[in-house]
């Protein structure tokens, strides 16, 4: 192999390879920032309402996801998205908005992250109900709260309040009139990015917003 490399059709051969993936490269990278120029210039106005949040108010980004529990590029996406906010520190408002393609267990789903949320456990039952996305039902939700040390008799009342109803309405609302047709989507700083992205996408995303910012 490494006397056929060095004789001139092997050279050939790598040089080609070579220039080839590097073209290849190009490319791509042109279509990614093509990709991202056109979501910078169309722009949505997302209103925070009284939807679950995490960091300060004054962050200089403002992330808003909509998503499933239990959708599986949702729970991808919330990995990306725990990376960036690790690597990122002081950076994001998280906010969470719920789309229920999948039907009413999606529903139930959220009524529990949104009756924990009552009790100031929204997080840490959004991480529950997302290791636990293919095995969703009523009784695992009160086990999810009782390890979370919730208190029981409430977290059944929220669960079923005109509050709780009235926040899902109005993601619902926000939902289609943003045009989510699946989940999940992002928006940064009402910035549009649809579907799980490489890590590295959204570095570039953030990247051009805090350059707007100098």
């Amino acid at each position: 192999m490494k006397q056929y490399l060095n004789s001139p059709d092997g050279k050939r051969m790598v040089g080609r390879t070579s220039w080839e993936y590097a073209k290849e490269y190009d490319e791509a990278r042109a279509k990614t920032l093509a990709k991202l120029k056109e979501a910078l210039a169309n722009r949505e106005s997302i209103d925070i309402g009284t939807s679950p949040t995490s960091g300060s108010l004054n962050s200089p980004i403002t992330l808003v996801e909509f998503i499933d529990f239990q959708c599986g590029y949702c729970d991808e996406g919330r990995r990306t998205i725990s990376e960036l906010l690790e690597k990122y520190p002081n950076t994001f408002l998280l906010v969470v908005k719920h789309v229920n393609f999948f039907g009413e267990e999606s529903e139930r789903a959220a009524r529990s992250a949104l009756a924990a949320n009552e009790q100031g456990k929204y997080w840490e039952m959004y991480d529950l109900l997302f290791d636990n996305r293919t095995n969703l039902n009523e009784s695992l939700y009160v086990r999810l709260a009782e390890r979370l040390n919730l208190d029981p008799e409430k977290f059944v009342e929220d669960f079923r309040s005109k509050k709780v109803s009235t926040q899902l309405h109005a993601d619902s609302t926000l939902s289609s009139k943003v045009n989510i047709d699946g989940t999940p989507v992002y928006f940064f700083n009402g910035v549009r990015i649809d579907g799980t992205q490489p890590t590295k996408y959204f570095e570039l995303v953030v990247g051009a917003l805090k350059k707007e910012r100098e």
